[in-house]
C-alpha cells in the first residue's frame, strides 16, 4: 500500500508540473490620444412678433379732409413768363383705404384723393382768378400709394423703408379763366403730406420694435459657465446673432414676425470652473435660423471599477463541461490597443458527471480523476468596449479567447471552449450608466432653462444615442449624443 501511495503521489506531481495553462499575455498599452468631438454649430431661434398699430399713422396723416391755402411758383413755363399759384384748396378722401394689404415683408396702401381749388394764377404781375373742381365743377382726383418694406436696423430693431408711389392723375386741373394746368402744383401739395406720413412711420417703427436691451442681457447671461456637477461645466461659446426673414400678416390683429437666432459652439468641460473672457454683442447678421442643439457628454470609469464589477458583482465562478470544471479565482481587466483584455485566473478540476450511467463506477473514476486532474490556468479573453443602443449601458462585446490562449486550450483543455465562460464574462462586464446620464441630462436642461427680462428659454432632451466608446489613460469612456429641443420665446411688452 505504501508503494501504491508513493506511485500515486509521483504521478500527481508529474501531472501538475506538465499541465499548467499559461499562454503568453497580450501586451498592455496606454492610450494617450483623446478622440476629439466633431461639433456642429448649435442654434437657438427666438420668434418675435410685434403688433402693427403704427399703420394708423398713415391714416392719421392722410386725413379724411384738409383745407388751407397753397402757394407755389414752380410751374414750368417758357421764360421770361413768371407763373405763380395762390389758391385755397380742399382735399378729402373716402374711407377705408382703397388698398391696404400685407404681403411678404411689405405692407402697401393706396387711396384716391379728391381735391378742388379756388384762387389766383398770377402770370407776370397780373393775377388771374380761377377755379378747379369748385362750386358746381366736379372734383378732381389723384391716386396715391405707399409701399413700406421691413428690414433690420443695425441697432437691434426693425426698420421700414417707405416709398411713395408715383402719383396718378386720372383728370387734370385747368383753372377756368386762364385755362392753365395747375395739376402738378397741387400734386406737389399732396406729395408733401404723403412724405410727412412716410417719414413718421420710418421714425416710429425702430422705436416700437427695439429689442437690443433684452438680447444684450441674454447674450451676457449665456456667456456664463453652466455647472453640471462639481467637476463638470457646460460652456455655450456664443459666436453670432442673426435676424431671419421678416413677414407681415394680413389677419386680425396685424403683426410683423421674425426670428432672432443665437449661434453657439457648446462644449462640456471637466475640472475647475472655466474662466471666460466676455464677448461683446456682435452686429446683427441677416441669416435664417435653423434650430438645432447637440451636446456630447461622456460617462467614464476606471479599470478598477470594471475589475470590481467582474469579481464582486455576483459573477459566476464555476464552469463545468462533462467531467471537467473551471473554478475562476479572479478576473483582471487591462487595456491593449483599444481592446479590453480580461486575465482570468483559475483552476481546472475534475467534476462529477451530472447524469452518470453507473454511479458506483462513476464515483470511483471521479475519486482518482480528482486526485490527478489538478491544474492552474491563466486565460486571456479579449473584448471590444461598446455601449448598448437601448439601455445605453457599457459592456464588452464580441468577447473571445486571445489567439495564443485559444491555441493552448485546444491542445490541453479543449473542453473549456464548450463552457459558458465567455457569455458570463460578457454579461458580468455590463456597467450601468443610466443614473449618471439622467443626472447629466437633468443638469443640462435645468442650466439651459432661462428667464431673462422678457425672453424665456426652455430646454428638453429629445434623444440620447451612443456615439463612441473608447479608452484613454486607463479609463473607459462612453460618449453620447444628446439632441436638445431648445425653445425661445419673446414677450412683447
Amino acid at each position: 500500500m505504501r508503494k501504491i501511495g508513493l506511485i500515486l503521489m509521483a504521478l500527481s506531481l508529474i501531472n501538475c508540473a506538465s499541465a499548467q495553462l499559461r499562454p503568453i499575455a497580450p501586451p498592455r498599452t496606454i492610450e494617450t490620444a483623446f478622440p476629439q468631438i466633431v461639433r456642429a454649430d448649435a442654434k437657438l431661434c427666438i420668434p418675435i412678433r410685434f403688433p402693427i398699430p403704427y399703420v394708423n399713422t398713415f391714416a392719421q396723416n392722410i386725413c379724411e379732409y384738409y383745407e388751407g391755402n397753397y402757394q407755389d411758383g414752380t410751374l414750368n413755363l417758357v421764360p421770361p413768363v413768371v407763373f405763380f399759384v395762390d389758391v385755397d384748396y380742399k382735399v378729402w378722401r373716402d374711407t377705408p383705404f382703397d388698398e391696404f394689404k400685407f404681403h411678404g415683408n411689405t405692407f402697401s396702401i393706396a387711396e384716391k384723393i379728391f381735391y378742388s381749388a379756388d384762387g389766383y394764377v398770377i402770370i407776370g404781375a397780373i393775377p388771374v382768378p380761377g377755379q378747379c373742381g369748385w362750386d358746381d365743377e366736379a372734383a378732381r382726383e389723384i391716386v396715391i400709394g405707399y409701399d413700406s418694406e421691413f428690414g433690420f436696423s443695425p441697432d437691434y430693431s426693425l426698420m421700414t423703408k417707405t416709398k411713395r408711389r408715383a402719383v396718378i392723375t386720372p383728370n387734370r386741373c385747368l383753372v377756368t379763366l386762364a385755362d392753365r394746368d395747375v395739376t402738378d402744383n397741387l400734386t406737389r401739395l399732396i406729395e408733401r403730406f404723403m412724405d410727412i406720413g412716410a417719414n413718421k412711420v420710418d421714425e416710429l417703427v425702430p422705436k416700437l420694435t427695439n429689442f437690443k436691451q433684452p438680447i444684450s442681457h441674454l447674450w451676457e447671461v449665456l456667456q456664463k459657465p453652466i455647472k453640471l456637477d462639481d467637476n463638470t461645466w457646460l460652456t455655450l461659446g456664443l459666436t453670432k446673432l442673426s435676424g431671419g426673414q421678416i413677414l407681415v400678416n394680413d389677419g386680425n390683429p396685424q403683426f410683423v414676425s421674425t426670428t432672432v437666432g443665437l449661434t453657439f459652439s457648446p462644449e462640456i468641460q471637466t475640472g475647475h470652473e472655466p474662466v471666460l473672457s466676455p464677448v461683446p454683442l456682435p452686429p446683427l447678421k441677416l441669416e435664417d435660423c435653423a434650430p438645432g442643439f447637440e451636446l456630447h457628454p461622456e460617462v467614464s470609469f476606471s479599470f478598477t471599477d470594471l475589475e470590481s464589477k467582474l469579481n464582486n458583482g455576483g459573477a459566476q465562478t464555476t464552469f463545468q463541461f462533462g467531467k471537467r470544471k473551471l473554478l475562476v479565482n479572479h478576473t483582471r481587466p487591462y487595456n491593449s490597443g483599444q481592446k479590453t483584455v480580461l486575465e482570468v485566473q483559475g483552476k481546472l478540476r475534475a467534476a462529477r458527471p451530472e447524469h452518470p450511467r453507473n454511479r458506483f463506477f462513476s464515483n470511483i473514476a471521479y475519486f482518482f480523476d480528482n486526485i490527478f486532474y489538478r491544474k492552474s490556468a491563466t486565460l486571456y479573453v479579449v473584448g471590444t468596449p461598446s455601449t448598448e443602443t437601448v439601455s445605453h449601458d457599457f459592456r464588452l462585446a464580441n468577447i473571445q479567447y486571445d489567439a495564443h490562449t485559444k491555441n493552448i486550450i485546444r491542445r490541453k483543455a479543449a473542453w473549456i471552449e464548450n463552457t459558458t465562460l465567455l457569455t458570463s464574462l460578457e454579461n458580468t462586464s455590463r456597467m450601468s450608466t443610466s443614473a449618471k446620464l439622467e443626472n447629466i441630462k437633468s443638469a443640462i436642461n435645468t442650466g439651459l432653462t432661462k428667464s431673462v427680462d422678457n425672453i424665456q428659454i426652455s430646454s428638453t432632451t429629445t434623444s440620447i444615442t451612443p456615439e463612441k466608446t473608447f479608452i484613454y489613460n486607463d479609463r473607459i469612456y462612453c460618449r453620447y449624443k444628446l439632441v436638445i429641443d431648445l425653445q425661445g420665446k419673446y414677450q412683447v411688452n
